[in-house]
C-alpha cells in the first residue's frame, strides 16, 4: 500500500498556531522546510534537517536519518508532545521531522526516499497531489490527494513518486522521517 491513513490524529488548529509560533523564530526560506530535529554540531538549528540527504546524481547517501538525534527545544510543546506521542506508538524513533511547504503551481521530481514517511496534512487544496509511480498496462503513474483532516498517513515513499502542488495555495505538511 503506498498511502495508509493511520488512526492516530492530532489538534490541527493548535498544530497550525504552533507553527506560526515557529515562524516568527524561522524562516521556511528557499528550502521551504523548517526543521524540527538536527545533529549535535548543527549551526542552524531550523535548517540543518532540510533537504534531501542523497546525491541522486552521484548515487551516494551524504547523510543518515539516525544521524539527528536532538530534538529542537523551541518546539511548541504540543507539537513536540505529539511528534515524541507519534513515533512511541508507532514504534520507531524519529530521524528528521520538519514542516515542508510546497508553493503553488510547483513540484519536485520523481525520486525514492530511503524511509517511509509520516504526514500529518496542515495545508492543503484539492489540486495537491502525490503521485505513485507505477507500470502497469497503459498507467504510468497514481495520483493521491492527502487531506488536511487532522489524520495522520504513512506514506511508503521508499517508493517512485513525485508531488506537485497545482493550487493556488501553499501546501503544508509536517512530515516525520523514522531513523534508519
Amino acid at each position: 500500500m503506498f498511502i495508509e491513513k493511520l488512526k492516530f490524529t492530532a489538534d490541527l488548529e493548535q498544530v497550525r498556531k504552533d507553527l506560526d509560533t515557529i515562524l516568527i523564530k524561522a524562516d521556511l526560506g528557499v528550502e521551504n522546510q523548517i526543521g524540527l530535529t538536527y545533529r549535535p554540531n548543527a549551526t542552524d538549528r531550523w535548517k540543518d534537517s532540510t533537504g534531501s540527504l542523497y546525491d541522486r546524481v552521484n548515487n551516494v547517501e551524504l547523510i543518515k536519518e539516525s544521524e539527528f538525534t536532538e530534538f529542537n527545544n523551541e518546539t511548541p510543546e504540543y507539537t513536540a508532545n505529539l511528534l515524541k506521542k507519534f513515533s512511541q506508538e508507532h514504534g520507531f524513533e524519529i530521524g528528521r521531522a520538519r514542516f515542508m511547504r510546497l508553493p503553488p503551481k510547483t513540484g519536485l521530481t520523481v525520486h525514492a526516499d530511503n524511509t517511509v514517511r509520516y504526514h500529518l496534512v496542515i495545508y492543503t487544496n484539492e489540486n495537491a497531489f502525490i503521485a505513485h509511480i507505477m507500470k502497469q498496462a497503459n498507467i504510468s503513474a497514481v495520483c493521491f490527494h492527502i487531506p488536511a483532516n487532522q489524520t495522520f498517513y504513512k506514506v511508503d515513499t521508499t517508493r517512485k513518486h513525485f508531488v506537485y502542488n497545482g493550487g493556488q495555495h501553499d501546501r503544508i505538511h509536517l512530515v516525520i522521517s523514522p531513523k534508519d
